[in-house]
Protein backbone atom coordinates (compact mmCIF):
# COMPACT_ATOMS: atom_id res chain seq x y z
CA UNK A 1 0.00 0.00 0.00
CA UNK A 2 1.11 3.51 -1.10
CA UNK A 3 1.40 6.71 1.33
CA UNK A 4 2.68 10.21 -1.10
CA UNK A 5 2.59 13.43 0.33
CA UNK A 6 2.58 17.00 -1.22
CA UNK A 7 5.15 18.33 1.05
CA UNK A 8 7.62 15.26 -0.07
CA UNK A 9 6.51 16.23 -3.76
CA UNK A 10 7.24 19.90 -3.55
CA UNK A 11 10.52 19.11 -1.80
CA UNK A 12 11.77 16.67 -4.44
CA UNK A 13 11.03 19.44 -7.06
CA UNK A 14 9.48 17.11 -9.37
CA UNK A 15 6.63 19.82 -10.01
CA UNK A 16 8.89 20.98 -12.71
CA UNK A 17 9.54 17.51 -14.03
CA UNK A 18 6.67 17.86 -16.51
CA UNK A 19 5.59 19.65 -19.21
CA UNK A 20 2.41 21.57 -19.26
CA UNK A 21 -0.25 19.29 -19.48
CA UNK A 22 -3.24 21.71 -18.71
CA UNK A 23 -4.73 24.58 -19.96
CA UNK A 24 -6.82 27.56 -18.77
CA UNK A 25 -9.65 29.60 -20.33
CA UNK A 26 -11.39 31.96 -18.68
CA UNK A 27 -14.61 32.95 -19.83
CA UNK A 28 -18.07 35.41 -19.39
CA UNK A 29 -17.98 37.85 -16.22
CA UNK A 30 -21.66 37.99 -14.23
CA UNK A 31 -22.57 39.06 -10.77
CA UNK A 32 -23.87 37.20 -7.69
CA UNK A 33 -23.98 37.77 -4.18
CA UNK A 34 -21.72 35.66 -2.27
CA UNK A 35 -24.22 33.68 0.50
CA UNK A 36 -23.11 32.77 3.98
CA UNK A 37 -22.97 29.09 4.81
CA UNK A 38 -24.44 27.96 1.22
CA UNK A 39 -24.04 24.77 -0.09
CA UNK A 40 -22.88 23.98 -4.30
CA UNK A 41 -24.60 21.60 -6.60
CA UNK A 42 -23.30 21.30 -10.41
CA UNK A 43 -24.79 19.28 -13.46
CA UNK A 44 -24.80 19.41 -17.16
CA UNK A 45 -28.03 18.70 -19.40
CA UNK A 46 -28.36 19.76 -23.27
CA UNK A 47 -25.43 21.13 -23.49
CA UNK A 48 -25.03 23.51 -20.43
CA UNK A 49 -23.14 23.23 -17.59
CA UNK A 50 -25.36 24.81 -14.54
CA UNK A 51 -24.01 25.35 -11.12
CA UNK A 52 -26.41 26.20 -8.54
CA UNK A 53 -25.84 27.61 -5.04
CA UNK A 54 -28.65 26.72 -2.33
CA UNK A 55 -28.67 28.65 1.01
CA UNK A 56 -31.46 29.53 3.80
CA UNK A 57 -33.43 32.21 3.53
CA UNK A 58 -35.69 31.95 6.13
CA UNK A 59 -38.65 30.51 6.29
CA UNK A 60 -36.77 28.44 3.18
CA UNK A 61 -34.35 27.93 1.57
CA UNK A 62 -33.44 29.79 -1.79
CA UNK A 63 -31.32 29.16 -4.64
CA UNK A 64 -29.07 31.21 -7.48
CA UNK A 65 -28.02 29.64 -10.74
CA UNK A 66 -24.90 30.45 -13.14
CA UNK A 67 -25.02 28.62 -16.56
CA UNK A 68 -22.63 28.26 -19.31
CA UNK A 69 -22.48 26.98 -22.74
CA UNK A 70 -20.16 23.88 -22.86
CA UNK A 71 -18.03 25.91 -25.24
CA UNK A 72 -17.47 28.62 -22.51
CA UNK A 73 -19.48 30.73 -23.96
CA UNK A 74 -23.17 32.38 -22.74
CA UNK A 75 -22.64 32.63 -19.31
CA UNK A 76 -25.42 33.82 -16.99
CA UNK A 77 -26.55 34.04 -13.25
CA UNK A 78 -30.35 34.39 -12.28
CA UNK A 79 -31.89 34.04 -8.30
CA UNK A 80 -34.18 31.19 -9.22
CA UNK A 81 -37.66 32.14 -7.71
CA UNK A 82 -41.39 30.93 -8.40
CA UNK A 83 -44.50 32.37 -7.36
CA UNK A 84 -44.76 31.20 -3.59
CA UNK A 85 -48.93 31.04 -3.67
CA UNK A 86 -51.06 31.81 0.06
CA UNK A 87 -51.01 29.82 2.88
CA UNK A 88 -53.36 27.27 2.09
CA UNK A 89 -51.64 26.71 -1.52
CA UNK A 90 -47.99 27.47 -1.30
CA UNK A 91 -44.88 26.24 -3.31
CA UNK A 92 -41.66 26.28 -2.43
CA UNK A 93 -38.42 24.94 -4.56
CA UNK A 94 -36.84 22.10 -3.26
CA UNK A 95 -34.38 20.82 -5.72
CA UNK A 96 -32.80 21.74 -9.09
CA UNK A 97 -31.57 19.08 -11.20
CA UNK A 98 -30.72 17.87 -14.93
CA UNK A 99 -32.41 15.02 -16.50
CA UNK A 100 -31.53 14.05 -19.92
CA UNK A 101 -31.21 17.39 -21.66
CA UNK A 102 -33.32 19.61 -19.91
CA UNK A 103 -32.90 21.14 -16.39
CA UNK A 104 -34.86 21.36 -13.61
CA UNK A 105 -36.24 22.89 -10.49
CA UNK A 106 -38.39 20.54 -8.46
CA UNK A 107 -41.43 22.13 -6.64
CA UNK A 108 -43.06 21.01 -3.65
CA UNK A 109 -47.14 21.99 -3.68
CA UNK A 110 -48.41 22.42 -0.02
CA UNK A 111 -52.48 22.60 0.10
CA UNK A 112 -54.66 22.85 3.11
CA UNK A 113 -58.28 22.15 1.40
CA UNK A 114 -57.72 19.09 0.90
CA UNK A 115 -54.80 18.53 2.68
CA UNK A 116 -51.90 17.09 0.21
CA UNK A 117 -48.86 17.62 -1.30
CA UNK A 118 -47.85 17.53 -4.75
CA UNK A 119 -44.51 17.50 -6.66
CA UNK A 120 -43.86 18.62 -9.74
CA UNK A 121 -41.18 19.07 -12.18
CA UNK A 122 -40.76 22.76 -13.99
CA UNK A 123 -38.27 23.44 -17.19
CA UNK A 124 -35.71 25.49 -16.12
CA UNK A 125 -34.00 27.94 -18.89
CA UNK A 126 -30.64 28.52 -19.21
CA UNK A 127 -31.36 31.72 -18.73
CA UNK A 128 -32.96 31.50 -15.13
CA UNK A 129 -36.47 31.29 -16.46
CA UNK A 130 -38.89 28.73 -14.77
CA UNK A 131 -41.43 27.53 -16.33
CA UNK A 132 -45.29 28.48 -14.82
CA UNK A 133 -46.17 24.81 -14.39
CA UNK A 134 -44.69 21.74 -14.58
CA UNK A 135 -45.00 17.76 -15.00
CA UNK A 136 -46.85 16.27 -11.83
CA UNK A 137 -44.17 13.34 -10.37
CA UNK A 138 -45.91 12.41 -7.42
CA UNK A 139 -48.71 13.33 -4.46
CA UNK A 140 -50.17 12.29 -1.68
CA UNK A 141 -53.14 13.12 0.94
CA UNK A 142 -52.08 14.15 4.77
CA UNK A 143 -53.87 14.71 8.11
CA UNK A 144 -51.87 16.48 10.43
CA UNK A 145 -49.28 19.63 9.57
CA UNK A 146 -46.87 18.67 11.41
CA UNK A 147 -46.73 14.87 9.64
CA UNK A 148 -46.96 15.70 5.90
CA UNK A 149 -44.35 13.19 4.44
CA UNK A 150 -41.91 13.60 2.34
CA UNK A 151 -40.45 13.79 -0.89
CA UNK A 152 -36.50 12.78 -2.11
CA UNK A 153 -35.78 13.16 -5.50
CA UNK A 154 -32.42 11.46 -7.13
CA UNK A 155 -31.26 11.51 -10.77
CA UNK A 156 -28.66 8.33 -12.05
CA UNK A 157 -25.02 8.92 -12.74
CA UNK A 158 -25.77 8.95 -16.74
CA UNK A 159 -28.50 12.00 -16.15
CA UNK A 160 -31.27 9.57 -17.64
CA UNK A 161 -33.34 8.35 -14.97
CA UNK A 162 -34.93 9.64 -11.73
CA UNK A 163 -36.53 8.17 -8.82
CA UNK A 164 -38.90 9.67 -6.34
CA UNK A 165 -39.40 8.40 -3.00
CA UNK A 166 -42.57 9.36 -1.47
CA UNK A 167 -42.27 9.05 2.62
CA UNK A 168 -45.97 8.87 3.65
CA UNK A 169 -47.03 10.35 6.85
CA UNK A 170 -47.74 7.96 9.62
CA UNK A 171 -48.90 7.61 13.21
CA UNK A 172 -46.60 6.52 15.90
CA UNK A 173 -47.40 2.71 16.22
CA UNK A 174 -47.34 2.27 12.66
CA UNK A 175 -44.59 1.01 9.92
CA UNK A 176 -43.15 3.82 7.21
CA UNK A 177 -45.05 3.06 4.12
CA UNK A 178 -43.51 4.63 0.75
CA UNK A 179 -44.32 5.05 -2.70
CA UNK A 180 -41.76 4.68 -5.27
CA UNK A 181 -42.16 6.35 -8.89
CA UNK A 182 -39.04 6.05 -11.56
CA UNK A 183 -39.25 8.11 -14.29
CA UNK A 184 -36.60 8.19 -18.02
CA UNK A 185 -35.13 11.60 -19.41
CA UNK A 186 -38.27 12.32 -20.96
CA UNK A 187 -40.38 12.17 -17.40
CA UNK A 188 -42.17 9.13 -18.63
CA UNK A 189 -43.21 6.73 -15.67
CA UNK A 190 -41.29 3.31 -16.20
CA UNK A 191 -41.70 1.43 -12.94
CA UNK A 192 -43.54 2.09 -9.54
CA UNK A 193 -44.47 0.44 -6.56
CA UNK A 194 -45.85 0.68 -3.33
CA UNK A 195 -44.42 -1.14 0.15
CA UNK A 196 -43.78 -1.00 4.31
CA UNK A 197 -40.98 -0.86 6.18
CA UNK A 198 -40.51 -2.40 9.44
CA UNK A 199 -37.67 -2.81 11.68
CA UNK A 200 -34.56 -0.56 12.78
CA UNK A 201 -35.65 3.02 14.20
CA UNK A 202 -38.33 3.41 12.23
CA UNK A 203 -39.76 6.57 13.62
CA UNK A 204 -36.28 8.72 13.55
CA UNK A 205 -34.94 7.47 10.43
CA UNK A 206 -33.42 9.63 7.86
CA UNK A 207 -33.75 8.59 4.49
CA UNK A 208 -32.30 8.97 0.95
CA UNK A 209 -32.93 7.74 -2.40
CA UNK A 210 -30.24 6.09 -5.12
CA UNK A 211 -30.83 5.28 -8.40
CA UNK A 212 -28.29 3.66 -10.64
CA UNK A 213 -27.87 3.44 -14.41
CA UNK A 214 -29.90 0.46 -14.72
CA UNK A 215 -32.52 2.31 -12.57
CA UNK A 216 -32.07 -0.09 -9.51
CA UNK A 217 -33.10 1.99 -6.71
CA UNK A 218 -31.77 2.19 -3.11
CA UNK A 219 -33.27 3.54 -0.04
CA UNK A 220 -30.82 4.10 2.43
CA UNK A 221 -32.30 4.50 6.29
CA UNK A 222 -29.56 6.24 8.51
CA UNK A 223 -30.42 5.94 12.33
CA UNK A 224 -28.24 6.79 15.15
CA UNK A 225 -29.46 5.63 18.53
CA UNK A 226 -27.92 4.90 21.77
CA UNK A 227 -28.97 1.31 22.05
CA UNK A 228 -28.34 0.32 18.61
CA UNK A 229 -26.02 2.47 17.54
CA UNK A 230 -25.02 4.10 14.21
CA UNK A 231 -26.76 2.26 11.13
CA UNK A 232 -28.00 2.07 7.20
CA UNK A 233 -30.69 -0.43 6.16
CA UNK A 234 -30.51 -0.39 2.68
CA UNK A 235 -32.99 -1.54 0.80
CA UNK A 236 -32.87 -2.59 -2.89
CA UNK A 237 -35.91 -1.98 -5.37
CA UNK A 238 -35.69 -3.40 -8.71
CA UNK A 239 -37.56 -2.09 -11.18
CA UNK A 240 -38.67 -5.31 -13.28
CA UNK A 241 -40.64 -6.71 -10.35
CA UNK A 242 -41.39 -3.29 -8.51
CA UNK A 243 -41.05 -4.89 -5.40
CA UNK A 244 -37.72 -4.68 -2.58
CA UNK A 245 -35.89 -7.44 -3.27
CA UNK A 246 -32.75 -7.29 -0.92
CA UNK A 247 -32.33 -5.65 2.71
CA UNK A 248 -28.96 -5.38 3.53
CA UNK A 249 -27.91 -4.24 7.11
CA UNK A 250 -24.25 -1.05 6.76
CA UNK A 251 -22.12 -0.52 9.91
CA UNK A 252 -19.10 0.07 11.62
CA UNK A 253 -17.14 -3.52 12.94
CA UNK A 254 -17.17 -4.07 16.66
CA UNK A 255 -15.70 -1.86 18.74
CA UNK A 256 -15.91 0.86 16.33
CA UNK A 257 -18.64 3.90 14.99
CA UNK A 258 -19.33 5.38 11.98
CA UNK A 259 -18.81 9.02 10.89
CA UNK A 260 -19.22 10.83 7.61
CA UNK A 261 -20.77 8.83 4.85
CA UNK A 262 -21.39 9.08 0.86
CA UNK A 263 -22.67 6.58 -1.83
CA UNK A 264 -22.85 6.10 -5.06
CA UNK A 265 -23.85 3.42 -8.01
CA UNK A 266 -21.09 1.91 -10.12
CA UNK A 267 -21.33 0.39 -13.57
CA UNK A 268 -23.17 -2.27 -12.48
CA UNK A 269 -25.71 -1.07 -10.85
CA UNK A 270 -24.18 -1.87 -7.25
CA UNK A 271 -24.48 0.23 -4.12
CA UNK A 272 -21.24 1.80 -3.06
CA UNK A 273 -20.85 3.08 0.33
CA UNK A 274 -17.82 4.59 2.07
CA UNK A 275 -17.86 5.62 4.95
CA UNK A 276 -15.44 6.67 7.90
CA UNK A 277 -15.34 5.32 11.25
CA UNK A 278 -13.71 6.10 14.78
CA UNK A 279 -13.27 3.91 18.20
CA UNK A 280 -16.62 3.84 19.93
CA UNK A 281 -15.91 5.60 23.48
CA UNK A 282 -18.72 6.65 26.28
CA UNK A 283 -18.20 10.10 26.17
CA UNK A 284 -18.05 11.86 22.73
CA UNK A 285 -16.62 15.70 22.78
CA UNK A 286 -16.39 15.97 18.80
CA UNK A 287 -12.38 15.86 18.23
CA UNK A 288 -11.94 12.06 18.38
CA UNK A 289 -9.90 10.84 15.15
CA UNK A 290 -11.62 9.31 12.70
CA UNK A 291 -9.11 6.47 12.43
CA UNK A 292 -10.26 4.56 8.83
CA UNK A 293 -12.40 4.08 6.06
CA UNK A 294 -14.73 1.47 5.19
CA UNK A 295 -15.65 0.17 1.67
CA UNK A 296 -19.32 -1.53 1.36
CA UNK A 297 -20.54 -3.04 -1.66
CA UNK A 298 -23.77 -5.35 -2.58
CA UNK A 299 -22.04 -7.46 -4.41
CA UNK A 300 -24.25 -8.84 -7.51
CA UNK A 301 -27.08 -7.36 -6.01
CA UNK A 302 -27.65 -10.01 -3.33
CA UNK A 303 -24.04 -10.41 -0.89
CA UNK A 304 -23.47 -7.50 1.41
CA UNK A 305 -19.65 -6.79 2.10
CA UNK A 306 -17.99 -4.59 3.93
CA UNK A 307 -13.84 -3.82 4.33
CA UNK A 308 -12.70 -1.99 7.07
CA UNK A 309 -9.28 -0.08 6.27
CA UNK A 310 -7.22 1.90 8.67
CA UNK A 311 -6.26 5.71 7.39
CA UNK A 312 -2.15 6.08 8.02
CA UNK A 313 -3.06 9.51 8.87
CA UNK A 314 -6.13 9.67 11.52
CA UNK A 315 -8.12 13.47 11.26
CA UNK A 316 -10.42 14.73 13.42
CA UNK A 317 -13.00 16.20 11.39
CA UNK A 318 -12.82 13.57 8.43
CA UNK A 319 -15.34 14.68 5.68
CA UNK A 320 -16.09 12.43 2.24
CA UNK A 321 -16.04 14.07 -0.55
CA UNK A 322 -16.27 12.07 -3.61
CA UNK A 323 -16.49 8.38 -4.52
CA UNK A 324 -15.36 7.98 -8.34
CA UNK A 325 -14.66 4.74 -10.64
CA UNK A 326 -12.32 4.03 -13.06
CA UNK A 327 -12.31 0.26 -14.25
CA UNK A 328 -11.15 -1.81 -11.44
CA UNK A 329 -10.13 0.99 -8.94
CA UNK A 330 -12.42 3.08 -6.74
CA UNK A 331 -11.16 6.16 -5.74
CA UNK A 332 -12.75 7.71 -2.69
CA UNK A 333 -11.56 11.60 -1.63
CA UNK A 334 -11.86 13.53 1.73
CA UNK A 335 -11.12 16.34 3.86
CA UNK A 336 -10.09 17.32 7.28
CA UNK A 337 -12.66 19.75 7.55
CA UNK A 338 -14.23 22.06 10.26
CA UNK A 339 -16.97 24.79 10.63
CA UNK A 340 -16.91 27.43 13.50
CA UNK A 341 -19.96 29.02 13.97
CA UNK A 342 -20.30 32.52 16.37
CA UNK A 343 -23.34 34.29 16.82
CA UNK A 344 -23.76 37.98 18.98
CA UNK A 345 -24.67 37.50 22.31
CA UNK A 346 -28.20 38.28 23.44
CA UNK A 347 -29.58 37.15 20.11
CA UNK A 348 -30.95 33.95 18.59
CA UNK A 349 -28.26 32.38 16.15
CA UNK A 350 -29.57 32.37 12.58
CA UNK A 351 -27.60 32.63 9.50
CA UNK A 352 -27.68 36.31 8.89
CA UNK A 353 -26.25 37.18 11.80
CA UNK A 354 -23.85 34.71 12.34
CA UNK A 355 -20.25 34.52 11.38
CA UNK A 356 -19.10 31.68 9.75
CA UNK A 357 -15.58 30.24 9.45
CA UNK A 358 -14.11 27.50 7.35
CA UNK A 359 -11.09 25.52 7.98
CA UNK A 360 -9.64 22.61 6.00
CA UNK A 361 -6.55 20.96 7.22
CA UNK A 362 -5.20 17.78 4.82
CA UNK A 363 -7.14 16.19 1.73
CA UNK A 364 -7.20 12.50 0.97
CA UNK A 365 -7.02 10.46 -2.39
CA UNK A 366 -7.78 7.30 -1.43
CA UNK A 367 -7.33 4.35 -3.65
CA UNK A 368 -9.51 0.64 -3.21
CA UNK A 369 -9.65 -2.57 -5.34
CA UNK A 370 -12.25 -4.67 -6.16
CA UNK A 371 -12.97 -6.00 -2.79
CA UNK A 372 -12.63 -2.48 -1.06
CA UNK A 373 -9.10 -2.99 0.19
CA UNK A 374 -7.06 0.02 0.07
CA UNK A 375 -4.71 -0.03 -2.46
CA UNK A 376 -2.74 3.74 -1.87
CA UNK A 377 -3.35 7.38 0.60
CA UNK A 378 -2.11 10.36 -1.22
CA UNK A 379 -2.15 13.52 1.49
CA UNK A 380 -2.16 17.08 -0.05
CA UNK A 381 -1.31 19.50 3.18
CA UNK A 382 -3.10 22.51 2.19
CA UNK A 383 -3.85 24.08 5.30
CA UNK A 384 -6.57 26.86 4.54
CA UNK A 385 -9.24 28.85 5.69
CA UNK A 386 -11.91 31.12 4.91
CA UNK A 387 -15.01 33.16 5.81
CA UNK A 388 -18.68 32.98 4.82
CA UNK A 389 -18.49 30.38 2.35
CA UNK A 390 -16.44 26.91 1.92
CA UNK A 391 -16.38 27.13 -1.89
CA UNK A 392 -12.40 28.14 -2.50
CA UNK A 393 -11.28 24.95 -0.04
CA UNK A 394 -13.27 22.38 -1.62
CA UNK A 395 -11.70 20.45 -4.79
CA UNK A 396 -12.74 19.34 -8.01
CA UNK A 397 -12.13 15.42 -9.15
CA UNK A 398 -12.99 14.05 -12.45
CA UNK A 399 -11.99 10.59 -13.88
CA UNK A 400 -10.73 11.92 -17.29
CA UNK A 401 -8.86 9.45 -19.34
CA UNK A 402 -8.49 7.03 -16.60
CA UNK A 403 -6.77 9.30 -14.42
CA UNK A 404 -7.94 10.65 -11.64
CA UNK A 405 -7.90 14.77 -12.60
CA UNK A 406 -8.04 16.69 -8.52
CA UNK A 407 -8.16 20.47 -8.62
CA UNK A 408 -7.62 22.70 -5.52
CA UNK A 409 -6.44 25.61 -4.21
CA UNK A 410 -3.21 26.21 -2.28
CA UNK A 411 -0.84 29.22 -1.26
CA UNK A 412 1.33 30.75 -3.71
CA UNK A 413 3.90 30.87 -1.43
CA UNK A 414 4.96 27.03 -1.39
CA UNK A 415 5.06 26.79 -5.42
CA UNK A 416 6.68 30.22 -5.45
CA UNK A 417 10.49 31.14 -7.75
CA UNK A 418 11.72 34.36 -7.83
CA UNK A 419 10.50 35.34 -11.61
CA UNK A 420 7.24 33.66 -11.00
CA UNK A 421 3.79 35.45 -10.59
CA UNK A 422 0.46 34.34 -10.23
CA UNK A 423 -2.96 36.26 -9.84
CA UNK A 424 -3.12 36.41 -5.98
CA UNK A 425 -1.82 34.49 -2.75
CA UNK A 426 -4.02 31.74 -3.21
CA UNK A 427 -3.91 29.88 -6.45
CA UNK A 428 -5.22 26.76 -8.10
CA UNK A 429 -3.49 23.22 -8.69
CA UNK A 430 -4.14 20.42 -10.84
CA UNK A 431 -2.96 17.18 -10.81
CA UNK A 432 -3.12 13.88 -12.45
CA UNK A 433 -3.49 10.56 -10.56
CA UNK A 434 -3.39 6.86 -12.19
CA UNK A 435 -5.04 3.74 -10.88
CA UNK A 436 -1.75 2.85 -9.27
CA UNK A 437 -1.70 6.27 -6.70
CA UNK A 438 0.95 7.68 -8.75
CA UNK A 439 1.15 11.26 -9.21
CA UNK A 440 2.19 11.62 -13.04
CA UNK A 441 1.46 15.75 -12.54
CA UNK A 442 0.85 18.56 -10.17
CA UNK A 443 0.77 21.83 -12.01
CA UNK A 444 0.57 25.24 -9.95
CA UNK A 445 -1.38 27.73 -12.14
CA UNK A 446 1.12 31.02 -12.38
CA UNK A 447 2.74 32.66 -14.76
CA UNK A 448 0.89 32.00 -18.36
CA UNK A 449 -1.30 30.03 -16.85
CA UNK A 450 -2.61 32.22 -14.12
CA UNK A 451 -6.21 33.60 -13.71
CA UNK A 452 -7.15 36.99 -13.83
CA UNK A 453 -5.49 38.78 -10.67
CA UNK A 454 -8.22 39.43 -7.96
CA UNK A 455 -10.01 35.78 -8.81
CA UNK A 456 -9.71 33.06 -6.98
CA UNK A 457 -11.23 29.96 -8.17
CA UNK A 458 -14.02 27.97 -6.82
CA UNK A 459 -13.33 24.36 -7.26
CA UNK A 460 -16.75 23.45 -5.36
CA UNK A 461 -18.55 24.08 -8.72
CA UNK A 462 -17.42 21.78 -11.29
CA UNK A 463 -18.37 19.81 -14.09
CA UNK A 464 -16.66 18.28 -16.76
CA UNK A 465 -17.45 17.50 -20.71
CA UNK A 466 -14.78 15.43 -22.67
CA UNK A 467 -11.38 16.26 -21.38
CA UNK A 468 -12.46 19.63 -20.37
CA UNK A 469 -13.70 20.84 -16.74
CA UNK A 470 -15.89 23.75 -16.13
CA UNK A 471 -15.95 25.79 -13.11
CA UNK A 472 -16.50 29.29 -11.75
CA UNK A 473 -14.05 31.96 -9.81
CA UNK A 474 -15.20 34.95 -7.83
CA UNK A 475 -13.54 38.75 -6.90
CA UNK A 476 -15.84 40.12 -4.62
CA UNK A 477 -19.61 39.83 -6.57
CA UNK A 478 -17.99 39.45 -9.62
CA UNK A 479 -18.04 35.74 -11.12
CA UNK A 480 -16.41 34.20 -14.21
CA UNK A 481 -16.44 31.08 -15.89
CA UNK A 482 -13.08 29.13 -15.88
CA UNK A 483 -12.74 26.23 -18.21
CA UNK A 484 -9.13 23.97 -17.52
CA UNK A 485 -8.48 21.52 -20.28
CA UNK A 486 -6.31 18.22 -19.83
CA UNK A 487 -3.81 18.07 -22.70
Amino acid sequence: MKQLTLAAFIAFGLLQAYAQEFSIKEGGTAEMEKQKDSEANSFTAGGTHYHITSYFKSPSFAYQMASVSEDGSNFQTADLTIGPGELSDAYSISEVLGIGNQAYVIVNNQKSDPKSRILSARKLSADGTIQESGTELMSFGYEKMLRTGRMIVATSPNGKNLVVVGVLPFDKKESRKFQIRVFDENLNETSSGEFELEGLAIKNARFEAVIADDKTVYINRYTAKMKDGVKILVHEYSPKSSSLENTYLVEAAEGEVMGDYLYATNANGELVIAAAFRKDIKVYTGDEEQTGVFIFRNVGKSEGVIEYNNLDTPAPNFELTGIHFNGEVTYVTGEDAKMDKTSPAQTTPTTANSTFTFTHGNEYILGFNPSGQKTFEILLETNMSARTTKHTLYSAAHVINGELIYIFNDQFSKYRDEDDIASGGTIPVATRINSSGEIELMEPFMNDLKLSNGYILLPNYSTVSGNTVSLLSRDGKKLKSVQISVE
